[in-house]
């Protein structure tokens, strides 16, 4: 799998969302970041990744939109993790703190527990908008689908399968779960990688709501998995729900183009939402005009606590980097992993 194309993690309606599955590292060693600045860990994690790359051994590089968040290798069964976003009760636990000088400890004491608040304050103030941002986007699809003809956009659903699908291969297909989107201070990022190495067929579904788009995008997940496909299912990190869908083995994929999801293939099939759809009343569309307005607004507030959030990071690392002992961190973290 191209783990490049995807985010392994984002803030969501829930919190820090990870992709990443616990019960799949159950015998993996985990190893825990926690504590600041950041930069000492993006350096730890480049320095892990570049002994793994010389040795010529695979890893996946668990990318968010600020960089990574971790390094996961099967095949030396370990998962070292930025602690402040994922949370392994079972894992070991560095303190980059530990590794500051006691007069630096004491100096920096007062601001370390500030901003430990604050940031946490924000989080949940990030939180507490997306959520009502999700409660948003469901009322729209909710609106949206009263006037949706639903014969028709099954028969279309059958039909784009029946175009772009496969024979049945007598099994079940498996199911990834990836990010491609993420929030970011400038807005939501987008990872076109995956559908541009994986998709020669791209379907683009042009709807503001999603209420068309979920369904078409639902039944060809389904179809894929029952005739045996794997897919690999895109979550957006507002609704956390499946929005873009990838059949590798066919070359095909699914995409959703709503206000922060602007498709940009040179080449695809373009659907518009509106075919499905009898008339809708002007109240209506003057309730769906202001539902988009409000969660535009809401979703700015979002865009802003992520910033908040750099910026909090910006000054620790220029605090605290050049005082904690990185190539002691370095050592103790290489002897636990290649040991």
């Amino acid at each position: 799998m191209l783990n490049d194309c995807y985010y392994f993690g984002s803030y969501t309606p829930n919190g820090f969302a990870c992709i990443v599955r616990k019960n799949y590292c159950v015998d993996f060693k985990k190893i825990s970041l926690c504590g600041y600045p950041d930069c000492v860990k993006q350096q730890l994690f480049r320095r892990i990744k570049s002994i793994l790359a010389d040795r010529k051994i695979p890893y996946t590089d668990l990318t968010d939109s600020d960089g990574s968040m971790g390094v996961f290798c099967e095949k030396l069964k370990f998962i070292v993790i930025d602690g402040e976003l994922v949370n392994f009760e079972d894992a070991e636990v560095i303190n980059l703190f530990e590794y500051l000088s006691e007069d630096d400890i004491k100096e920096n004491e007062e601001y370390l527990q500030r901003i430990c608040v604050e940031r946490r304050r924000i989080e949940m103030r990030c939180e507490r908008f997306l959520t009502v941002c999700k409660s948003i986007s469901d009322e729209m699809r909710r609106i949206d689908s009263i006037s949706i003809d639903v014969s028709k956009l099954n028969r279309f659903s059958s039909k784009l399968w029946k175009k772009y699908g496969g024979n049945p291969l007598g099994r079940v297909g498996t199911e990834k779960k990836r990010f491609v989107t993420s929030l970011t201070k400038d807005g939501v990022e987008l990872n076109m990688g995956a559908f541009d190495r994986l998709c020669e067929n791209i379907a683009v579904i042009y709807d503001k709501t999603g209420a068309c788009s979920s369904v078409i995008v639902e039944k060809i997940r389904s179809y894929a998995i029952s005739s045996g496909y794997d897919v690999v299912s895109c979550i957006c990190p507002v609704n956390l729900e499946i929005e873009h869908v990838i059949i590798p083995q066919l070359k095909f994929g699914v995409f959703t183009s709503k206000y922060y999801h602007r498709a940009d293939f040179k080449e695809c099939e373009k659907i518009y939402a509106a075919k499905f759809h009898t008339f809708n009343s002007t109240e209506v569309i003057q309730r769906l005009e202001f539902s988009h307005k409000a969660y535009k607004s809401l979703m700015n507030e979002v865009f802003d606590c992520v910033a908040k959030l750099c910026e909090i990071n910006k000054k620790t690392n220029f605090r605290l980097a050049k005082k904690t002992d990185t190539a002691g961190l370095l050592k103790d973290l290489s002897d636990r992993i290649f040991q």
